[in-house]
């Protein structure tokens, strides 16, 4: 199931002689963005050990103004049943004010799996999924991005 984000525009108030203040707008996600299972980094890159504690590093590829962006929430949980395992994420900032700065900040949050028994799993997000295999050691973190 493909979840869009939900944007809700607020006026804010009426300036004089009839023109509109600055408005809100406020943006929500969930379960989309990038999330990428970490192991243990080695020179050949990340290994994904028999009991060994994975971390999620999830994130949305947008630029947040300082200036701009208020109330700023970013979540990851993730959790396993049987051989799945489920990554839900959500995100929420309001935009206000009409000049703002260029800096880049970035919604993001990390998460962590308790070790899991040598298996096949099937990591999702989003309804995006990818293969596990536990042990196993891959050229570079294991990624998911649903839209």
């Amino acid at each position: 199931m493909r979840t869009t984000p939900l944007l809700v525009v607020v006026s804010t108030g009426l300036a004089a002689c009839g023109s509109f203040g600055a408005q809100e707008v406020h943006h929500e996600y969930v379960d989309q963005g990038i999330a990428c299972l970490r192991g243990r980094p080695t020179a050949l890159g990340q290994a994904y050990d028999e009991n060994a504690p994975l971390k999620v590093e999830y994130w949305l590829d947008t630029c947040l103004s300082s200036s701009c962006t208020h109330d700023r929430a970013v979540s990851c949980a993730v959790t396993r049943d049987g051989s799945g395992i489920v990554i839900r994420t959500s995100a929420t900032w309001t935009e206000r004010g009409s000049t703002c700065t260029a800096d880049c900040g970035h919604a993001q949050a990390t998460c962590d799996l308790d070790g899991l028994p040598a298996g096949h799993y099937t990591v999702a997000l989003g309804g995006r999924t990818l293969p596990l295999d536990i042990p196993s050691v891959a050229d570079a973190p294991l990624c998911l991005e649903s839209p």
